[in-house]
């Protein structure tokens, strides 16, 4: 998430608030979801030390689609489609140890 953090919404935050005439100092209200990442209180702790200009805003549970169109019309079906994808790679992980016969069938978690 801090990754994240650092390298999306504050590169994007700063460079509106520079095309508007803002200062880089001029508070930004991120409206982000209730994810139980963005409510910890160590992540709370780290925008407070390293996005004092941000303030986070949290879309009530159940209202993404209402508050957040982007999520529903435009990362809704990039999801999807990763989701079915990796579905797919598994099942044909599993299909390929079960045709060659393996005594057990493994996966391989390493990231």
């Amino acid at each position: 998430m801090k990754a994240f953090v650092n390298k999306i919404p504050t590169p994007y935050f700063l460079s509106a608030k520079k095309k508007a005439g803002w200062r880089p100092t001029q508070k930004t209200i991120w409206m982000i979801d209730v994810w139980s990442v963005h409510r910890s209180k160590v992540f709370h702790e780290w925008m407070k030390a390293n996005h004092p200009t941000i303030i986070l805003d949290y879309v009530p549970s159940g209202c993404t689609s209402k508050a957040q169109l982007c999520d529903v019309g435009m990362q809704q079906p990039i999801k999807l489609s990763a989701k079915k994808l990796y579905h797919e790679d598994i099942v044909n992980k599993v299909l390929q140890q079960i045709n060659n016969k393996a005594k057990m069938v493994t996966f391989d978690v390493v990231l």
